[in-house]
């Protein structure tokens, strides 16, 4: 893969391939395939996934059960053999990861556990944790992320939070929330994908807040967001006039789309600049980023194969700088 802007920008997910075959003539697999093409590289969203489907079997297997069906036990299976394959594969990776570096342990873990300064959590700063990371996203990245996502891309921004925002935020949840209370299909499996997503980085350490972080999941809450957008319309005309008045809740859509339009476009033709550039460099001399991959092709020119590299993300530095040896520094995360 070239380290060139354009091959980052232009990159097409391949699970739009697996998300088509999910799709059934009754259009009952869609919750399955949007889950499964949002699915991002992160081990929170990933793992979220997983247990979101064994909740859906399980909720599943409850409801036959009181209805007396006997296909309860096959949805009991499968919840079951989900969480069981969890287990082993987890397991199997800590195995490997042991076997490799004996006695090493998984820095994604420590982020629950410990600060960003390395002092162990107590109650008190859990309680500290829970309460900024909620304000975050409540005021800040929720909102911006349908508003105005050009203002998200430095993850690294906090911003102080506002009456305003609180408001806004508070406004967006409700409609989400009733957005998904009001699905016809897979209630259960996208809202227990959504919120265990988001439990886990209420946990997660306070500088690791944004949008990247729950971006796999960010199609889905559109969608819960614009289903609320129609329901909170279309139920108070279906009570008043006791019918469906469909135009009003269409016209609000399309106003709500055409108040998106400029943050999604400005958003857009920053993706379209950076993809005419040739180098990260070139894009941004004070990129961190760009200086990074200068030091790999260097490595990549200069070193040997005896050559051993201690840094950050050793992975990216192992295959930009030729596949010299690359290891963590022993207190990064």
């Amino acid at each position: 893969t070239k380290n060139t802007p354009a091959s980052i920008a232009t990159k097409t997910p391949a699970r739009s391939t697996y998300a088509i075959s999910c799709f059934q003539r009754d259009g009952s697999g869609w919750p399955w395939a949007a889950m499964r093409t949002s699915s991002g590289r992160k081990r929170s969203t990933n793992a979220a996934v997983v247990l979101a489907a064994s909740l859906a079997f399980g909720v599943t297997a409850l409801k036959h059960m009181k209805l007396k069906d006997r296909r309860w036990k096959a949805s009991a299976m499968v919840a079951t053999a989900i969480l069981v394959t969890l287990f082993i594969a987890h397991e199997g990776w800590t195995i490997r990861n042991h076997h490799v570096v004996p006695g090493s342990k998984s820095d994604y873990s420590s982020g629950f556990l410990y600060t960003s300064d390395h002092q162990e959590m107590t109650s008190k700063l859990w309680v500290v944790r829970v309460k900024n990371n909620v304000s975050e996203y409540i005021t800040s990245w929720i909102p911006l992320s349908f508003l105005n996502p050009y203002e998200t891309l430095d993850h690294h921004d906090h911003r102080t939070p506002t009456a305003a925002g609180w408001l806004l935020g508070l406004a967006v949840l409700f409609l989400m929330g009733l957005g998904g209370y009001r699905l016809k299909r897979g209630r259960i499996l996208i809202l227990s994908y959504v919120l265990i997503t988001f439990g886990v980085l209420l946990l997660y350490q306070e500088q690791y807040t944004g949008i990247r972080y729950f971006t796999p999941v960010l199609p889905l809450m559109i969608l819960l967001l614009l289903n609320g957008v129609w329901e909170a319309f279309t139920l108070p005309l279906k009570h008043i006039f006791n019918k469906e008045i469909p135009l009003v809740p269409i016209a609000v859509l399309a106003l709500a789309a055409f108040l998106f339009y400029p943050g999604y476009k400005k958003t857009r033709d920053l993706y379209v600049k950076t993809a005419s550039y040739k180098t990260f460099i070139e894009m941004n001399p004070k990129s961190s980023y760009a200086h990074y991959l200068q030091a790999a092709e260097w490595l990549k020119e200069h070193g040997t194969n005896a050559t051993v590299v201690a840094c950050r993300k050793p992975e990216t530095m192992f295959i930009y700088s030729g596949y010299k040896h690359a290891v963590r520094f022993p207190t990064s995360g």
